[in-house]
């Protein structure tokens, strides 16, 4: 049996090492042993894929499918791209070609036909990755996916001492406690909703509420292994000016409480005044990626001038 696991356009190598499987188009990466999964939204076992120019086509091709399922199903499309058909239009044409009862409520099948741009992927077992932990969210929070991602790509380890400075709602550290993470810590102008979701999930992590600018007075220099968050970009509520102190006084106190041999990982939407004002610390960038959530996003990963 081989797996389809759906991910972030960007994330493909870290679900590819998560699976040990192979991307073979954006956001899609073929795997072989089912497992459950961390860095990505759904996954499903794979019956075929195929390029298609039309509906007709993934009709024709879903024809040659044998549909090995007992008991009842239901055909759930998942669409993105442009396409003169609705996913309503996929779900009926391929409900009508398999012979077992339809039943939209309670279906002990589910059949996925997984469409992205021209690329049709059709499937059974759907599994979508929620974490239990999100029960309050906060506005500009990051998902789980994502979470995951910015661990990953910071090498975290249960042991080290993770800082996420702008935690939102906790869903970094919450990611990070279901990794075992035993040293996790965050600030934020308002923790309300990342002290609730800690609470439930009954999660060792420390929360102080503040800004930026009180980050060394909470911790004591060279404290943190990681410190992992997003930051804020420009918009219509934040002017350049803004952005530009909070950006520099983010920078100023990681230099201060971040270990010698430690790393920041960070995630923007808009990188130019971040890379503007690290010139003037003694950070260096290690690596950066770009991914597409929503929108385009920005992912550096930094650690200290030699």
């Amino acid at each position: 049996m081989v797996y389809i696991a759906s991910c972030l356009k960007g994330l493909e190598f870290i679900a590819e090492k998560e699976t040990n499987g192979k991307k073979i188009y954006t956001g899609k990466v073929l795997y072989s042993k089912d497992k459950k999964l961390r860095s990505c939204e759904y996954s499903y076992e794979l019956y075929d894929y195929f390029t298609f120019k039309n509906l007709d086509e993934i009709i024709e091709k879903a024809k040659k499918i044998k549909f090995d399922i007992h008991g009842s199903f239901k055909v759930e499309c998942i669409r993105e791209g442009e396409h003169e058909f609705k996913g309503a239009d996929v779900e009926y044409s391929i409900g009508d070609l398999i012979e077992n009862k339809c039943d939209l409520k309670n279906p002990e099948n589910v059949i996925v036909v997984d469409i992205k741009d021209y690329y049709c992927f059709i499937g059974k077992n759907l599994t979508k990755y929620k974490r239990g932990y999100r029960i309050r969210t906060s506005t500009d929070c990051i998902n789980e996916e994502v979470a995951f991602a910015l661990l990953d790509i910071a090498e975290f380890k249960e042991k080290d001492f993770l800082f996420d400075p702008r935690c939102k709602d906790g869903t970094l550290l919450l990611e990070a406690f279901e990794l075992n993470g035993k040293n996790l810590f965050g600030m934020d102008e308002d923790v309300k909703n990342a002290s609730i979701n800690t609470r439930i999930k009954k999660a060792n992590i420390k929360l102080e509420q503040g800004n930026f600018d009180w980050i060394d007075t909470k911790f004591k220099p060279k404290y943190f292994d990681k410190i992992i968050t997003k930051l804020a970009s420009t918009s219509k509520k934040k002017s350049e000016r803004l952005v530009n102190e909070l950006l520099n006084e983010f920078l100023k106190q990681a230099q201060i409480v971040l270990k010698k041999k430690g790393v920041i990982v960070v995630l923007l939407q808009k990188d130019e005044l971040f890379k503007e004002a690290l010139k003037n610390y003694k950070f260096k960038i290690l690596d950066e990626y770009e991914i597409l959530w929503g929108v385009k996003y920005k992912i550096l990963k930094l650690g200290f001038s030699k």
